[in-house]
């Protein structure tokens, strides 16, 4: 079971990596000439609402 563990927490990361270069590149910190393509927004907004249901659903567990 750790090994369990071990990998959904490896997701987790990986989804917060992925919402930070997608939040990263709409701001335009990646490239500022380039224009924003709508899915980058849509990236961001599917990481931040699976990052909250977990913290959310964690925080009515206590």
């Amino acid at each position: 079971m750790p090994r369990m563990n071990a990998a959904v927490n490896l997701l987790w990361l990986l989804l917060s990596v992925l919402g930070a270069l997608a939040l990263a590149h709409v701001v335009g910190v990646v490239n500022l000439n380039e224009k924003v393509n709508g899915l980058w927004l849509v990236v961001v907004a599917a990481c931040i609402y699976v990052l909250a249901h977990r913290f959310y659903g964690r925080w009515l567990v206590l």
